[in-house]
């Protein structure tokens, strides 16, 4: 098992420099997991780096920078420099289960450009949906660290939730994401330890959608709406 090496601010501002250097047209990545909380100085590190590009197109220029930096596919997202031990994680249009959705791309902050590529840190706000939907107890941590130390809007965190469960479950049906319920869940399991994290009337509203939206997807799943 590769543990990968500790990355810190400069590791990935190095990183995303070099890739740069080597994408011959304009790409485009989000930055989203423990390496967005670096770069927000929510964290002072992480052991690997976790992107989105933007389409198919920055997704296949990235890995050939990658591979020209000597980086090889571990597994279908997992890219590693066995050199400098270096860990990416990669992934198209999405990061593992969920879309990469428009309103995530607007509200995600521009780091900077590096040559032709363009680096944006996603909210984090947005870095908690993606949180939520693990069951690693590493990412429950990080989302309390996130509500401790970094900026919440929670009135966008319940409308995106809400409106990105709308759209899960209007085009992929009952193989939707929950993710308003998955978000409750995760943040209940904080706020039973640390309910000054959490607003009550946050999870109130949370709640109150997350029971119907499983309703909604009970439904779906045997068939009851078309």
């Amino acid at each position: 098992m590769i543990l990968g090496k500790i990355c810190s601010r400069e590791d990935i501002i190095r990183l995303l420099s070099s890739v740069g250097e080597l994408v011959k047209n304009n790409t485009i990545v989000y930055i989203l997991g423990g390496a967005a909380l670096i770069l927000r100085e929510i964290k002072d590190s992480t052991i690997d780096i976790d992107i989105i590009a933007d389409n198919l197109g920055s997704y296949n220029a990235i890995v050939e920078a990658l591979t020209a930096l000597g980086f090889h596919r571990e597994t279908k997202m997992k890219f590693v420099n066995m050199r400098t031990n270096e860990i990416i994680d990669l992934d198209c249009g999405k990061f593992i289960r969920l879309r990469l959705y428009d309103i995530m791309k607007e509200r995600a902050e521009f780091l900077g450009s590096f040559g032709n590529l363009q680096a944006f840190i996603m909210s984090n706000e947005h870095i908690i949906f993606f949180k939520s939907l693990t069951e690693r107890k590493k990412d429950i941590e990080d989302i309390k660290t996130i509500l401790k130390k970094g900026n919440i809007n929670w009135r966008i965190l319940v409308r995106d939730a809400i409106s990105i469960t709308k759209m899960e479950l209007k085009e992929r049906k009952e193989k939707g994401i929950l993710l308003v319920y998955e978000l409750y869940t995760s943040l209940r399991i904080i706020r039973n330890s640390h309910p000054e994290l959490i607003p009550k009337n946050v999870m109130v509203e949370l709640g109150r959608y997350a029971e119907k939206y499983f309703n909604k997807w009970i439904s779906l799943k045997h068939g009851k709406i078309t």
